[in-house]
């Protein structure tokens, strides 16, 4: 079961429906040594077992650092938006990200569920047309990534300005999000997915 993430951030809410076990890979134990041969094979099994473990780390690294981070970052971003007085371009704002975390949460959901678990199994058939879902969902990110920066800034020239004890923490906390969102991506575009770039992929369309 995975670790809990140091509290040093407000914890949300309990998601019953949203299970965050990850299958992790086994411990590494003891190969048995029987000839030139048979250490030949327990050698090539520790690399792909140690792979595996690799692998498996990273992802809950990641459903730790960034899932979780993500989930009360959105959380307590929405509720500094409520508390501001009602303008069209708060509510746009609301809006908008009411849908990204929507969004976001079914991204992470199918990882946690679907990708992390072969990742630990160290991979299959699928593996590869997965990633690439998951990669063309990490640039359509970029895109509302886009809009939520420019709604902020429509957020804070609209007149009368809103008050600055509430803008200050949401434009800290949004600029935190968006920032570890990119990292989160790039971790596993350029860590997590690499061991699997030759998997077989879905063929071009036509």
């Amino acid at each position: 079961m995975l670790a809990q993430r140091p509290a040093h951030r407000p914890e949300a809410p309990t998601r019953d429906d949203h299970p965050m076990n990850i299958p992790t890979a086994r411990p590494i134990g003891a190969l048995p040594r029987a000839g030139a041969a048979a250490d030949g094979d327990a050698r090539a099994h520790a690399g792909v077992r140690g792979a595996q473990t690799t692998g498996a780390s990273l992802a809950e690294h990641i459903v730790e650092r960034f899932h979780e981070g993500h989930r009360r970052d959105l959380a307590a971003l929405q509720g500094l938006l409520a508390a501001l007085p009602p303008s069209p371009p708060a509510m746009a704002m609301a809006r908008h990200l009411a849908a990204f975390a929507a969004e976001l949460e079914r991204h992470m959901f199918k990882e946690e569920m679907r990708l992390f678990p072969m990742i630990d199994q160290g991979g299959n058939a699928l593996i590869g047309v997965l990633i690439d879902d998951i990669t063309r969902e990490h640039a359509a990110h970029e895109a509302t990534v886009a809009t939520l920066r420019a709604l902020h800034q429509a957020l804070l020239h609209e007149p009368p300005a809103p008050p600055v004890a509430t803008t200050a923490p949401l434009g800290a906390l949004l600029e935190r999000f968006l920032t570890e969102l990119a990292e989160h991506a790039a971790l596993e575009e350029t860590q997590l997915f690499a061991p699997f770039a030759a998997a077989p992929r879905r063929p071009p369309p036509g």
